[in-house]
């Protein structure tokens, strides 16, 4: 499986470089049982007192990493983008700077042993309460305005109004 392949081989880049992270997005969700689909795994990683060129250097052996680009991630506290040289998966690797939400986050974090990797490995996984939370976050309020819309409606071939098969939940996921 090239994610988990691909988180193995970021996971061995940051213990190695001595930095602390944790794996969320996509990933966290399925572990925590929230299927999705997703092309990348989100990672977050705190650099505390280590050289942010170790971390650049260690990545760059197994992925692609712009470096001018990590670099400015890094200062502004953003995120920058790993891409497996092999397996082209990408990875999103955010530096957030020190904060409450960011320190809470990781004293939330789990250690998970993950079953479908081939080689099993315990890596260190939002917690749940986090994943969810980060989703709501990302969702518009748009997004959010077209749900509370939408919630309680019925459809039927012609649409979310009227027709002959009242009582079927619209689908709002």
């Amino acid at each position: 499986m090239d994610a988990a392949e691909t988180v193995s081989d970021l996971v061995d880049a940051f213990e190695r470089a001595g930095d602390e992270y944790l794996i969320g997005g996509s990933m966290a969700s399925i572990v925590h049982g929230e299927p999705r689909s997703t092309r990348d795994v989100d990672v977050v990683v705190t650099l505390g007192d280590t050289d942010p060129h170790i971390l650049i250097e260690t990545l760059q052996e197994r992925c692609y990493v712009d470096r001018v680009a990590a670099e400015r991630a890094i200062a502004t506290g953003n995120c920058f983008n790993a891409i497996h040289l092999d397996r082209f998966f990408q990875a999103d690797i955010f530096t957030p700077h020190p904060s409450e939400w960011r320190d809470a986050q990781f004293r939330r974090r789990t250690r998970r042993q993950l079953a479908f990797m081939d080689k099993p490995q315990a890596l260190w996984m939002a917690s749940a309460e986090d994943s969810l939370l980060k989703q709501a976050e990302m969702v518009s309020p748009r997004q959010r305005s077209l749900r509370r819309s939408m919630e309680g409606r019925t459809w039927n071939r012609e649409g979310p109004r009227g027709g002959s098969r009242p009582g079927i939940p619209w689908p709002v996921g």
